[in-house]
């Protein structure tokens, strides 16, 4: 394994670790000046202070998050890690318009990081949303709103797709403007 991907392992596992601390920017000492964050609950591609502001909503939400790391995967590209998270935490504070149900979540994702000249230049997380967000409602009892789980699709990215028939589903041209 090459100096370089050795290094890139080891800042995507420094910016997980940091995930579980309470320090509001912790991860993010590890990021590029034009750093993006996108995938999981979020709609869009966040910048570096919109990123930091996203860490402290969940860190309300969930004051207790930990974050266990797995195996850290080089991908055929040089400049790409995979790690396979597990978020776990009690429910707290209001998080997605679900107020606190003081229960314990679990929830698994996948870490993909990008790097450009020593720092992580990109986080994309593929995150069981669906999964966290149906243990807070019935928890609380509110029921489901179509809100939108992934990043913004457009209509090049859904064509040869068939439209899931999942009661939940929201259309990708339905994402703009909600958050």
């Amino acid at each position: 394994m090459s100096p370089r991907t050795l290094r890139n392992k080891r800042l995507a596992l420094s910016y997980c670790r940091a995930m579980s601390a309470p320090d509001l920017p912790g991860p993010f000492r590890f990021v590029s000046r034009n750093f993006r964050l996108s995938g999981g609950l979020l709609t869009g591609d966040l910048n570096l202070a919109e990123a930091i502001a996203w860490r402290q909503g969940i860190l309300r939400a969930f004051p207790d998050l930990k974050v266990e790391l797995g195996p850290a995967i080089t991908l055929s590209e040089k400049d790409t890690v995979a790690i396979r998270l597990r978020w776990t935490g009690t429910h707290c504070g209001t998080f997605h318009e679900i107020p606190p149900t003081f229960l314990k979540v679990d929830v698994a994702l996948f870490a993909f990081f990008r790097f450009r000249n020593g720092f992580i230049d990109r986080v994309t997380q593929l995150t069981d949303a669906h999964a966290l967000l149906e243990q807070l409602r019935a928890a609380a009892s509110v029921p489901a709103r179509a809100k939108p789980l992934l990043p913004t699709l457009g209509a090049d990215t859904m064509s040869g797709m068939e439209e899931p028939s999942h009661p939940l589903f929201v259309p990708p041209e339905s994402f703009n403007g909600l958050g």
